[in-house]
């Protein structure tokens, strides 16, 4: 009876361990205003070359490539236009998002 018990037991054990590593705790979320002229755009992969200004606490001016996961946001994009938007940080992933372009 105890034989039987023990590989039970050890299932039971094995659940309660399985569960308490799948409750990971939530990745971070950043965001940082980002002031940038739009360089060229990729529509297949919709993503943007962006040259921006200093992201204050976070980077430094520079040109680089940045996903815009809103559709009708990457469409307003033209190269050689200026916008105003927020840069997302999430674990190892990075877009912009909340386009406006610049006033004028």
């Amino acid at each position: 009876m105890v034989v039987k018990t023990i590989p039970a037991l050890l299932v039971a054990l094995m659940l309660v361990a399985c569960a308490k590593q799948s409750t990971a705790p939530p990745v971070p979320v950043e965001e940082h205003p980002i002031h940038f002229t739009v360089v060229r755009v990729n529509a297949q992969s919709q993503t943007a070359t962006l040259k921006h200004d200093e992201i204050k606490d976070f980077m430094g001016a520079m040109t680089m490539d940045y996903q815009i996961r809103e559709k009708p946001q990457f469409e307003l994009l033209r190269p050689g236009q200026s916008f105003n938007g927020i840069v997302v940080v999430k674990g190892d992933e990075m877009w912009v998002e909340r386009v406006v372009p610049e006033p004028k």
